[in-house]
């Protein structure tokens, strides 16, 4: 009996949060719905999210970076405007959550870029939708465009 309390222990330990349990691919569904997903480029790679206009990579606020540099060659490769998704942890939202500070550096990122970048952060919101996400003012401002 006690060694099936310790596995239990464990095993619940072991457990994913609500947000690992769903993986990137399935807030990318999400938040891309009706879009074209996973579009294969013949020079190799996919582009998360198509649709007419867009050329977006969702990927997790930490990663913005690399976010950057994918958005960028998804939409040269596309000939549509570059698109970035940030999901954020719900906990991560608060001025003093590490997601704001991934939008900060981005947004500085930015700057250097000529051309319109735009960007959505996104909560992990069974809920939500991409017309629910927050769309910060450095889309307006990033290579001069207003």
């Amino acid at each position: 009996m006690r060694q099936l309390a310790k596995v239990s222990v464990l095993a619940l330990w072991l457990l994913p949060t609500a947000s690992e349990a769903r993986d990137e691919g399935h807030w990318q569904r999400q938040y891309c719905a009706g879009m074209e997903i996973e579009h294969h480029l013949s020079s190799g790679g996919y582009v998360d999210c198509l649709n007419g206009r867009y050329a977006i990579e969702v990927d997790w606020s930490s990663k913005w970076a690399e976010s950057v540099g994918q958005a960028l060659y998804y939409a040269s490769a596309t000939d549509r405007t570059p698109g970035i998704v940030l999901l954020c942890e719900s906990s991560e939202e608060s001025a003093e959550g590490s997601c704001l500070s991934d939008v900060y550096r981005l947004e500085y990122a930015l700057k250097s870029v000529s051309t319109h970048v735009q960007v959505w952060t996104c909560a992990i919101d069974e809920d939500q939708t991409l017309n629910d996400c927050f769309q910060p003012e450095l889309q307006r401002t990033v290579g001069g465009r207003g």
